[in-house]
């Protein structure tokens, strides 16, 4: 499988690209927006089938761990 990490280093404007045999397929995600408790991804799917989604994770303090939703 290639792996390739471009745009900024960390945070908003980070990419990262797959692209690998039938199992794995291809597909590109961006972050495109982070907050202290919230980062929100755009997803791109391109093989094996073609899909585009906004992800969103939500962190909240749980104790001494974190909750990710």
């Amino acid at each position: 499988m290639k792996r390739t990490f471009s745009g900024a280093e960390n945070g908003k404007g980070a990419v990262y690209t797959w692209e690998g045999n039938s199992k794995v397929g291809a597909g590109r995600m961006e972050i495109i927006d982070t907050a202290l408790s919230r980062i929100t991804i755009k997803l791109d799917f391109i093989k094996p089938f073609e899909a585009h989604n906004i992800t969103e994770f939500i962190l909240e303090p749980e104790g001494e761990n974190m909750k990710l939703t």
